[in-house]
């Protein structure tokens, strides 16, 4: 069976992205992601992309400390302090902390990073989603006021 490449720029239909989402690569493109550090707008379309991204748990949860931000962007990382690796094409979701319904998503980049853009100020639930890995999610203010900083978001194997 052959396996067809991801084109990051191409918008992904939920089956699609259902079945993406089980493959052993973890190769994973939400509606309208782009490539490296893209975004994904919520539209109609990807609705139920963005749904099924609110919905993915890991095994464990694990809760992160509150941050404040200019803007979210940052590397999806596992292994030790010492020792740390990227954690290809993760699906990182901003959702409203009090619905909990989805915002925006992005896939990682294949060296784990992603970038949301253009966020309003304001404070939104991150979640990352990727098969056979736990859970993180972090609150996140995005605030112009306060240094620039890159989020390190560290996760383990779900077992």
């Amino acid at each position: 069976m052959s396996q067809s490449r991801v084109d990051p720029l191409r918008p992904v239909s939920p089956r699609n992205l259902e079945l993406r989402t089980r493959s052993r690569t973890r190769t994973v493109a939400l509606a309208a992601a782009t490539s490296l550090l893209g975004c994904a707008s919520l539209s109609v379309s990807a609705k139920a992309d963005l749904q099924k991204a609110r919905d993915c748990r890991g095994w464990i949860t694990t809760e992160l400390p509150a941050v404040r931000v200019p803007t979210i962007e940052g590397l999806v990382l596992w292994g030790e302090s010492d020792h740390l690796e990227p954690v290809p094409h993760t699906i990182v979701v901003l959702l409203e902390p009090a619905t909990g319904e989805p915002v925006v998503a992005v896939a990682a980049s294949a060296d784990g990073r992603f970038k949301f853009p253009s966020l309003q100020t304001g404070t939104y639930r991150l979640k990352t989603c990727s098969e056979g890995w736990n859970t993180l999610e972090q609150l996140v203010t995005v605030d112009r006021d306060v240094p620039k900083r890159m989020l390190r978001l560290i996760t383990s194997l779900s077992t």
